[in-house]
């Protein structure tokens, strides 16, 4: 369970988080987006105040639940709480 408090406190003092493998719509009905674990997940987190920006390379530049999904982590320009 260390890792399990580990993840929590980081959580507790961290108010912007990246978040790999969060897609957006790609050649399918546009209300399955609302129901992928990852987006849902995603929007848990912004309900409760966090910044989360979403990660993933095969839907870069797309935007999901207001954020525009990033292609690496290393594409992150702003600082990280």
């Amino acid at each position: 369970m260390i890792e399990g408090k580990l993840i929590k406190e980081n959580l507790e003092k961290s108010k912007t988080i990246a978040m790999v493998g969060v897609s957006s719509v790609k050649n399918e009905i546009s209300t399955n987006i609302k129901r992928r674990p990852s987006t849902i997940v995603m929007k848990y987190m912004q309900e409760f105040g966090y910044k989360v920006i979403p990660i993933n390379p095969f839907s870069s530049g797309e935007k999901v639940n207001g954020e525009i999904i990033l292609a690496e982590l290393s594409d992150i320009k702003i600082p990280i709480d």
